[in-house]
C-alpha cells in the first residue's frame, strides 16, 4: 500500500511538471514545483553571492573615523568593478530563474535581487530601470489587473460551456415561471379588490338615499384610485439558484487581489515594498531627491508596511537627509533605526554616526552618550577604540574634564598593547585637545608625531596632513601648506566632501609655491654671482659637503625604514594572502630593542631632545671639536678641502649661476614675472588682499619701471580701495595716470566710456578674426593671409587675440608658402606666446608636421583639436587602445577579452583591431571596444582598467574614450597624437 501511494504521488508530481498549452493552466503541484526550484536554486545561490559581496565591498577600504561615517559603506567604494564578476553571476542566475520559472512567486524577488546587484556595481541608471519595472509590474493594482485579464481570457472546455448554458437556461425558465405566477396572482387579487369596492359603493349609495329621505347630509367618502394595469415586478427574494449564478458572474467580473502570501511552511511576502525602498535609494544616489521623497512618504503612510521594511525605511530616510547635508533632520530617523534594528553591529554603527551628527551640532553631551552606547553594543575593536577616544574628547568639550585629564586619558591608551597600530590616531587626538585649548605649538608637535608614527591607515595620515595644511594656511605659510595639502590629497577619498576644495587649494598653492621657489632660487643665484672667486669656491665646497651628508643620512634612513606609505611616511609591508603577517603577534614578538622600530624611533627622539642633532663620530658629546688631540681645526681643514676641489668640480657645483650681464637680466626678469604673478594669485585665487599688496609693492620697490608696473599699480589701486586705504589708493591712481597715461589701465580709470568703446573694439576684432578663419576653412588661404597682414594696421599689436592671429597667420602662411615657412612661423608663435593654448597647439602641429609630408599641410592645420574633434558626452562611445608596434596583438586581445569576461560578462562588448601607419613611422595596432551608451560609461570602463590593472593587458598602452565621429577622425589622421590633447582637455578620470 505504501509503495502504491508513493507511485501515485510521483505520477501526480510528474503530471504537474508537464508543459501545458496555456501558461495560465498551472496545477497546484506544478506551481509548488516552480516555487521550490526558483527559491532554492538560482535565487538562493544569487542571494549568497550578494551577501558575500556586501561584506567584501564594505571592507574594501578602511573606515575614516575622523569624518562622518557613511550609512552604507559599500556605496562609497572607489572600485565597485572589483565585485562585478560575482554580481554579474548573481544577475545571470536570477535572470535564468525568471525565464524558466515565470509562474513562481519568486519572480519579483529575482528582479529585486538583480536591481540590488546593479546598485552595488554603481550602475544606478540600470538599477533604476529594474526597480521601476518591479514597482510598476508587481504592485497590488497591477496584480488585480492581471487577475482580471487572466480570468476574462481563461478558456472553457466544451463540457463546461454546455453546463453553463444549461444552468443559465434553467435559471431563465424558473424566472419566467415565477414571473407568470406573480402576474396571475396579482390579477386575482385585483379582481377580488374590484368586487369589494363595487359592493362598498353600492352600500354607500343606499345609506345616502336613506339619509336624504330623513333630511340628513352625509360626508362623501373617497376611495383610492385603482390602477388599470397591475405591476408585474415583485419584491420577493430571489431563489437560491438565481443568487448562485449572479455571484458566479460577479466573481468573474472582479477577481480578488492575490496577496501572494500562501500559508504554510512556504509562506512568501511580495517584494513590492522592498522594491519601493531600493528604488528610493537609487533615486538618492542619482540626486533625484523629489522622487525619493515621494516614495519614502508613500512607505511611511502605508499602514500595512512589514516590520523589517519599516526598520530599513528609517535608515534610508537618514541616508536621504545626510546625502543632502541636512544633518539635523537625519537625527530622528537614525534614532528610530537604532530602536528597530536587531543587529548589534548595525546598532553600533548607527549610534556612532548619530554621535558624529550631534558633534556637528556642537552637542557634546549627546555625542558622549551615543559614543557610550557604541561601546555597550560591543562593535569591532577599531570602532570601539574610536568611540572611546571620541568620548574623551567630548568630555573635554563638555567641560566635564580638563585638558590635562583628557591628555592623560589618551596617553593611557598608548600603554595598551592592543593599540600599537593606532598610535597615530591617539597622537592626532592629543593634538586636537591642544589645538582646541589654543596651544598650537604643542598641537603641531603631536601632529608631526602622528605622521612619524603613521601606520597603514592612509585615511588617518591624510587627516593629519590636512589639519597641518589648514594650520599653515591660516598662518600664511603657503609653502608648507602646499606640501601638506598635496600629501593629504594623495590619501583623501574622492567621495570625501572636502576633496574638491582640497584639490583646488592644492592647485593654487602649487602655483604659488612655484613662483616663490623661482624668486628664492633666482635671488640665491644672483647672490652667488656677486661673490668673489674664493667665496664661490668655498660655497661650492660647502654645497658638496652638504650633498654628501644628505646622501649619507638618506642611506641610513633607507636602511632603517625601507617601506614608505603613499604620503611619504613609514608603513608596514602589507601581508600577502597565504603568507605570514608582516608584524609578529604579541606571543612571538622579540624583546630585543633593535627589532622594534618604534623603540628605535623613540630613542632617536629622546636623544635629539637632549643632545640635538649630532653627527656620528668620536667625541660626539662635545658640542665643538675644533681643537685638542692634534686634530686639525675646522677652518684649516676647510681651506685644504676647498683647494682640493678642481675647477671642473666648482663649475659643476655652480651650474645655473648667471655668468654674464644678459643672464643676470634674465634672472631678474624671471623674478619680476614671478612676483607679479604671485601678487595676482594672492588677490584673485586666495583672496588675500594684504599679501597681494605686500608682494606687488615689493615688486615696484625692487624694480619701479618693470614691464608689469602699470598693471601692478592698477591692482594696488583696487586693493587699497577695497581695504579702505583711500590715501594709498589715490597715490597709485596718480602714479598710474601721470606716468602711464597711454596704457589701458590708466584709460580704464580716467575714461568712463573706455570700457564700452573697448568692448566695441573687441567685438569688431572678434568678428574680423571669425571672418578670416572662415575664409581659411574654405581653403581661401591667400585671401585669409592678406587679411591677417592688414590686421596689425587696423587693430595694432596690443590686443587680446594676438596669439590667435599669430597661430592663424602661421597656418595660412604654411598653406601659401609651404612647410618650411610653416614650421618657422610656428616656432615663432611658441617663443612669443608662452603658457597659452596657441603655444600648445603650435607644438602639437609641429609634432604632426614631423610625421607628415609637405603636401599634407592643409590637412595638418585642420588638426586643430577644437575643430576636428567634438565633445559629445551623450552620444555613443568606443574605447580605443593604442599599443606599441612590437606587441603581440593576440595576447592583447586575449587580455581585453578576459578582462571583459570577468568584469563585464553581461555586456556584449565587441573587440576588433586595425593598424594605423603614420607617414615615415612604423605602423602600430589599436584595439577598438564597441560600444558604450555615453561618455560616462566609457570613462567608467577606463577607470576600471586602472583600478583593476592586474587583470588588464600587461603591456604599454594608451586608452581613450572616443565618439564614433572622433574615431573616424583618428583613422584619417593615422594616429592618436592629435586626439591626445583633446582627450586630456575634455575627459577626466
Amino acid at each position: 500500500m505504501k509503495k502504491f501511494t508513493i507511485a501515485i504521488l510521483t505520477l501526480a508530481f510528474l503530471s504537474g511538471c508537464v508543459t501545458q498549452k496555456k501558461k495560465e493552466d498551472i496545477s497546484p503541484i506544478k506551481k509548488f514545483y516552480h516555487d521550490i526550484t526558483a527559491e532554492f536554486n538560482g535565487y538562493f545561490n544569487a542571494t549568497e553571492i550578494l551577501s558575500e559581496t556586501y561584506v567584501s565591498m564594505s571592507e574594501q577600504e578602511p573606515e575614516n573615523y575622523n569624518t562622518l561615517l557613511p550609512i552604507y559603506p559599500y556605496v562609497e567604494v572607489e572600485n565597485p568593478q572589483a565585485a562585478a564578476p560575482e554580481l554579474d553571476e548573481a544577475i545571470k542566475k536570477v535572470t535564468i530563474v525568471n525565464a524558466l520559472h515565470e509562474p513562481s512567486h519568486w519572480v519579483d524577488d529575482c528582479y529585486l535581487l538583480a536591481g540590488k546587484a546593479q546598485y552595488l556595481k554603481q550602475d544606478y541608471e540600470a538599477a533604476e530601470e529594474t526597480f521601476e519595472y518591479l514597482v510598476s509590474e508587481f504592485s497590488p493594482e497591477a496584480k488585480l489587473n492581471k487577475a482580471k485579464k487572466s480570468k476574462a481570457k481563461k478558456p472553457r472546455s466544451k463540457a463546461e460551456s454546455q453546463k453553463v448554458r444549461k444552468e443559465r437556461e434553467k435559471v431563465r425558465k424558473k424566472e419566467k415561471q415565477e414571473k407568470e405566477k406573480s402576474v396571475q396572482q396579482k390579477r386575482k387579487e385585483y379582481k377580488k379588490a374590484k368586487k369589494e369596492r363595487e359592493k362598498e359603493r353600492a352600500r354607500e349609495r343606499k345609506e345616502r338615499e336613506r339619509a336624504r329621505k330623513k333630511g340628513q347630509k352625509l360626508p362623501r367618502k373617497t376611495t383610492p384610485k385603482v390602477e388599470e394595469t397591475p405591476a408585474v415586478e415583485t419584491n420577493e427574494p430571489e431563489t437560491p439558484a438565481v443568487e448562485e449564478v449572479k455571484e458566479a458572474a460577479k466573481e468573474e467580473e472582479e477577481p480578488p487581489i492575490d496577496t501572494d502570501e500562501p500559508s504554510g511552511p512556504f509562506a512568501h511576502k511580495p517584494a513590492f515594498q522592498e522594491g519601493q525602498l531600493w528604488l528610493a535609494r537609487t533615486y538618492i544616489e542619482r540626486d533625484k531627491f523629489v522622487q525619493a521623497d515621494y516614495l519614502l512618504r508613500q512607505l511611511n503612510n502605508n499602514k500595512k508596511i512589514y516590520p523589517e521594511i519599516a526598520s530599513q525605511l528609517a535608515v534610508v530616510t537618514a541616508h536621504f537627509f545626510i546625502k543632502q547635508k541636512q544633518y539635523e533632520q537625519a537625527i530622528a530617523p537614525l534614532e528610530r533605526a537604532i530602536e528597530m534594528s536587531k543587529d548589534r553591529q548595525e546598532k553600533a554603527r548607527y549610534s556612532f554616526i548619530l554621535a558624529q551628527l550631534y558633534e556637528m551640532q556642537d552637542n557634546s553631551s549627546e555625542a558622549f552618550r551615543n559614543y557610550e552606547q557604541v561601546v555597550k553594543f560591543k562593535p569591532k575593536y577599531e570602532m570601539n577604540f574610536s568611540a572611546r577616544m571620541s568620548m574623551i574628547i567630548n568630555q573635554y568639550q563638555a567641560k566635564a574634564i580638563t585638558s590635562e585629564e583628557a591628555v592623560d586619558n589618551l596617553e593611557k591608551l598608548i600603554k595598551d598593547e592592543k593599540n600599537i597600530d593606532y598610535l597615530d590616531r591617539i597622537y592626532f587626538s592629543i593634538a586636537e585637545i591642544y589645538l582646541r585649548k589654543g596651544d598650537e605649538i604643542k598641537g603641531v608637535e603631536f601632529l608631526e608625531l602622528a605622521l612619524e608614527e603613521g601606520g597603514a591607515n592612509e585615511a588617518q595620515q591624510a587627516e593629519t596632513c590636512l589639519t597641518l595644511a589648514d594650520i599653515y594656511y591660516k598662518k600664511e605659510d603657503y609653502l608648507k601648506a602646499n606640501d601638506y595639502y598635496g600629501r593629504a590629497l594623495a590619501g583623501l577619498s574622492k567621495s570625501d566632501i572636502r576633496y574638491n576644495e582640497v584639490e583646488r587649494l592644492s592647485k593654487v598653492l602649487k602655483d604659488i609655491a612655484q613662483r616663490v621657489e623661482t624668486i628664492e632660487r633666482q635671488d640665491s643665484l644672483l647672490r652667488i654671482a656677486d661673490m668673489t672667486p674664493d667665496e664661490k669656491r668655498a660655497f661650492a665646497f660647502e654645497r658638496k659637503k652638504q650633498q654628501d651628508e644628505e646622501r649619507r643620512k638618506a642611506a641610513i634612513a633607507a636602511a632603517q625604514a625601507p617601506n614608505t606609505s603613499s604620503i611619504g611616511r613609514p608603513t608596514r609591508r602589507p601581508a600577502v594572502a597565504g603568507s605570514a603577517p608582516a608584524r609578529l603577534t604579541s606571543s612571538t614578538q622579540s624583546d630585543y630593542w633593535a627589532y622594534n622600530d618604534r623603540a628605535i624611533k623613540r630613542g632617536q627622539r629622546d636623544f635629539r631632545s637632549k643632545w640635538g642633532d649630532r653627527d656620528l663620530g668620536d667625541d660626539w658629546r662635545r658640542s665643538s671639536r675644533s681643537s685638542g688631540g692634534g686634530i686639525q681645526s675646522d677652518t684649516t681643514s676647510n681651506i685644504v678641502a676647498t683647494q682640493a676641489l678642481s675647477d671642473a668640480q666648482v663649475a659643476d657645483m655652480l651650474r645655473g649661476v648667471p655668468q654674464s650681464k644678459a643672464q643676470m637680466e634674465q634672472a631678474n626678469e624671471m623674478i619680476e614675472d614671478a612676483m607679479f604673478e604671485l601678487g595676482v594669485l594672492y588677490k584673485d585665487k586666495l583672496e588675500k588682499p594684504k599679501k597681494a599688496v605686500e608682494t606687488l609693492e615689493a615688486l615696484l620697490s625692487r624694480s619701479p619701471d618693470n614691464k608689469h608696473a602699470p598693471e601692478a599699480m592698477y591692482h594696488l589701486y583696487l586693493l587699497h580701495k577695497d581695504l579702505g586705504n583711500s590715501s594709498e589708493a589715490q597715490r597709485y591712481y596718480d602714479q598710474l595716470v601721470n606716468k602711464y597715461s597711454d596704457t589701458v589701465f590708466a584709460k580704464v580709470l580716467t575714461d568712463p566710456n573706455f570700457i564700452n568703446n573697448l568692448n566695441k573694439e573687441e567685438q569688431a576684432l572678434t568678428i574680423y578674426y571669425d571672418q578670416t578663419y572662415e575664409q581659411f576653412n574654405k581653403g581661401e588661404y591667400k585671401a585669409a593671409y592678406e587679411r591677417l597682414q592688414g590686421a596689425e594696421a587696423k587693430f595694432g599689436t596690443d590686443h587680446p587675440l594676438q596669439a590667435k592671429f599669430a597661430l592663424l597667420n602661421a597656418m595660412a602662411l604654411g598653406s601659401v608658402e609651404g612647410k618650411e615657412a610653416y614650421t618657422n612661423t610656428l616656432k615663432k608663435v611658441i617663443a612669443e606666446y608662452p603658457n597659452t593654448d596657441e603655444q600648445k597647439r603650435a607644438r602639437e602641429i609641429l609634432r604632426l608636421l614631423g610625421e607628415a609630408n609637405s603636401g599634407a599641410i592643409g590637412q595638418s592645420q585642420n588638426s586643430n583639436n577644437n575643430q576636428i574633434f567634438k565633445y559629445e558626452p551623450d552620444k555613443m562611445h568606443f574605447i580605443v587602445i593604442a599599443l606599441p608596434p612590437d606587441v603581440s596583438l593576440t595576447d592583447a586581445k586575449i587580455g581585453v577579452s578576459n578582462f571583459n569576461r570577468k568584469y563585464y560578462q553581461l555586456e556584449n562588448f565587441r573587440v576588433s583591431n586595425i593598424y594605423l601607419t603614420p607617414e615615415d613611422k612604423e605602423r602600430f595596432p589599436i584595439l577598438v571596444i564597441r560600444r558604450f551608451k555615453n561618455a560616462n560609461e566609457a570613462v567608467s570602463y577606463c577607470k576600471s582598467t586602472i583600478l583593476n590593472a592586474n587583470d588588464f593587458i600587461q603591456m604599454d598602452f594608451e586608452i581613450f574614450p572616443v565618439t564614433q565621429n572622433n574615431y573616424r577622425q583618428i583613422i584619417r589622421n593615422k594616429g592618436v597624437e592629435a586626439y591626445r590633447d583633446f582627450f586630456e582637455l575634455n575627459y577626466d578620470y
